[in-house]
């Protein structure tokens, strides 16, 4: 192996792993919102919440299900605490644009967006009819904005 070859791989492995500062920022969602409040929120029993195994450096989030023993979902939470922009934009590519949460929001099936300064939050509440979704969705946000 070739010393440019070497170095080029050590600085790209540098790039491409999260820093001490970016890891200090991803912190777990469960504790942005109670299953009191998630229940409260969306009018819906809930019984359980889970983080979700596949939090990463720029991405964590929690699943409230109806109870320990249903996969299904009753409120999705997540939140990227880096590449918020982007993401933000992906996300409400072809999306409603929303007004009065957040520093930019969008909504799309059954999913609100939400950009506050760096990081992005996304709830979404599955199998709740139209619009109610959306002002569930944006009760969810609201509730947990403050707490980013």
């Amino acid at each position: 192996m070739s010393r440019p070859f070497l170095a080029l791989s050590v600085t790209g492995i540098l790039l491409l792993t999260a820093t001490p500062a970016a890891l200090a920022q991803a912190r777990p969602a469960c504790p942005l919102l109670s299953t009191a409040d998630a229940a409260r929120l969306v009018g819906k029993p809930v019984g359980a919440q889970k983080e979700s195994t596949m939090g990463a450096a720029h991405y964590t989030a929690c699943r409230y299900t109806a109870d320990d023993k249903s996969p299904a979902a009753v409120i999705d939470v997540e939140v990227y605490w880096q590449f918020a922009k982007m993401t933000f934009d992906g996300y409400c590519k072809g999306a409603e644009t929303v007004t009065g949460v957040g520093d930019a929001a969008c909504a799309a099936i059954d999913t609100v967006n939400v950009l506050k300064g760096q990081s992005v939050l996304r709830v979404r509440v599955p199998g709740m009819a139209s619009p109610a979704w959306r002002t569930k969705g944006l009760d969810v946000a609201k509730a947990v904005l403050p707490k980013l």
